[in-house]
């Protein structure tokens, strides 16, 4: 494989030619395009990022041995060197939870997404699993287990791996094609017509054997898939039960948790919500450029999604939602004529409900419209857009 990649050489995605050594980001300029990257629906291949503590004297060099990584997973997974100085590219496009930084290293696997699943495979190994030797060695072989993996999920045999086996078909195919075309005698042709059909049945049987193979394979994955479903749901309802064992004893699950005060910091503060309410990425890239004034007052309104909304949802209060006051001059409504439709983890979703404030004015500096839906998968909020009033096809 090192030998193919040096000469005469492999490419991929926007990083172009595969290399045995890492590849480091410079540059903003080069922190987009690894970002591009990890969000090409066409990479193949997995994308190890290893980022570099800020308190690092060598601002190049992780916690791993970046060199040694690349060369191991060479063709099956690009390595990426992030200085802390552009980590925050990530983490201002991702979110915390989608990110890595200070030392930690995350695999991002090829189909990621901004909405992606914190916990759904793109392993992230926390600096303080590297900090020994031993560690570091365990978490070496972690990310190229992972490498060797998540290179084969998106690759199809007989489409992008092509099987000795239909290969030295289409040879025997050739050389009866050049018997006829010699004038080669009966027997030397019905020789070679055998040796074919021989061949074609032993890939015949091959691919009964990959067929229940394939079977088996699904099967284990629908139920991992139904396990992990009932686990989220389980979790979900593990926290409304915390919360509500907090709030017999006179407390508050969000006491002591300071309101955002600018829009700078609020797509973080609400990553602290996690579990209870999540920002889909175009709301994370709307509040990149928000005017509204009032922020704490829209961290008032996600607070209440997390908390009472939450829990309203989870008892089955479902009409009684409409028109529902939050605070003086803030309701949670329906949104008439101006639902919409939001892709979210692969599935469309229905927008149908708002929190707004009153007063009858889009202007964006006063004007205040959170568009959420319930996920039932996960039991949290997922905030569709925020804060502007969303024009529509109604609008």
């Amino acid at each position: 494989m090192l030998q193919v990649i040096n000469s005469p050489g492999l490419s991929t995605g926007n990083f172009q030619r595969l290399r045995e050594k890492p590849v480091g980001i410079h540059s903003e300029h080069e922190a987009q395009l690894l970002i591009d990257a990890l969000l090409d629906p066409s990479r193949k291949l997995p994308v190890i990022v290893l980022s570099v503590p800020s308190a690092s004297v060598d601002a190049n060099k992780p916690l791993l041995d970046a060199q040694t990584l690349a060369k191991a997973v060479a063709g099956l997974a690009l390595v990426v060197v992030l200085p802390a100085q552009f980590s925050w590219s990530l983490t201002e496009r991702f979110g915390k939870q989608l990110s890595v930084y200070e030392g930690a290293a995350r695999v991002y696997l090829p189909g990621f997404t901004e909405d992606a699943n914190p916990f759904g495979g793109h392993q992230l190994i926390l600096p303080q699993w590297l900090s020994t030797p031993d560690q570091a060695s365990v978490g070496m072989s972690r990310l190229r287990w992972a490498a060797a993996t998540g290179s084969v999920r998106r690759l199809q045999l007989g489409t992008d791996v092509l099987s000795f086996a239909a290969y030295r078909v289409k040879l025997l195919e050739q050389k009866q094609r050049e018997l006829v075309d010699a004038g080669a005698t009966d027997k030397e042709q019905l020789a070679a017509a055998r040796q074919r059909i021989g061949l074609l049945e032993q890939q015949l049987d091959k691919k009964t054997e990959w067929e229940k193979e394939l079977y088996r394979l699904f099967s284990e994955a629908e139920e991992r898939a139904e396990a992990a479903e009932t686990l989220a749901k389980a979790s979900g309802f593990r926290i409304q039960q915390l919360e509500s064992q907090i709030t017999s004893k006179g407390g508050s699950p969000d006491e002591g948790v300071k309101l955002p005060t600018s829009w700078d910091g609020f797509s973080d503060w609400c990553d602290d919500l996690a579990g209870r309410v999540v920002l889909s990425p175009q709301t994370r890239k709307s509040i990149k450029s928000a005017v509204f004034e009032d922020v704490e007052l829209a961290g008032r309104c996600l607070l209440w999604l997390a908390n009472t909304f939450r829990t309203l949802k989870l008892d089955g209060s479902d009409g009684s939602l409409r028109d529902l006051v939050l605070e003086s001059g803030i309701t949670n409504a329906h949104c008439g004529n101006d639902c919409f439709e939001i892709e979210w983890q692969g599935k469309k979703h229905g927008v149908e409900w708002h929190i707004k404030n009153g007063g009858n004015t889009h202007d964006p500096k006063r004007c205040l419209r959170i568009y959420y839906f319930w996920d039932e998968t996960s039991l949290q909020t997922v905030i569709a857009r925020m804060p502007a009033h969303l024009r529509t096809e109604a609008t």
